[in-house]
């Protein structure tokens, strides 16, 4: 899907390239959080994966997008063992990576992997504190002492898009 997150990345990435940097992306098929096997914020549990097909490597506006299907969801966390290896065997190739989204796997396994092999890890979180109801809170609050502590300490530099998101870093 084309939201909040992904205009940013692409106008990061599309100044970056301006001035003379080398820009990849890794992102993954899914278009929403209901087109993923697995349990989900979007229905309680999706049997089937619909994600649709869409090429695996382009090149938009000068940025290297590489595309990975998930094979499962389990609420904002979607296991992609394609993307964590691709990660694994290229991380050395780039001078700092740019994670995106609190509670999203991929900038969890960039920041993992970032740490394991010394590459600077630099992170956005677009609203990381936000409230929810019941069990998610619950899960939530287990995520934020855990891996979430785990991806905002390593991260070399925390972006805060606004006075409130500076305020969640704090």
């Amino acid at each position: 899907s084309i939201g909040g997150s992904q205009y940013h990345v692409y106008r990061i990435s599309k100044e970056l390239i301006r001035l003379g940097h080398d820009v990849t992306v890794l992102t993954t098929t899914s278009m929403q959080n209901k087109d993923i096997r697995g349990f989900s914020t979007g229905r309680p549990f999706t049997l089937k994966s619909t994600c649709p097909t869409l090429p695996k490597f382009e090149l938009i506006d000068g940025i290297k997008v590489y595309r990975f299907k998930p094979i499962f969801q389990f609420w904002m966390h979607m296991v992609n063992p394609l993307m964590f290896t691709f990660l694994l065997r290229n991380i050395h190739k780039y001078d700092v990576v740019h994670g995106h989204v609190y509670m999203g796997a991929e900038s969890d396994m960039a920041a993992l992997i970032c740490k394991l092999r010394n590459v600077p890890f630099v992170f956005t979180a677009h609203d990381l504190l936000s409230n929810q109801p019941g069990i998610v809170n619950i899960l939530k609050r287990s995520y934020d002492k855990t891996i979430g502590n785990l991806t905002l300490k390593t991260a070399k530099k925390l972006i805060a898009l606004t006075q409130e998101n500076k305020k969640q870093y704090e």
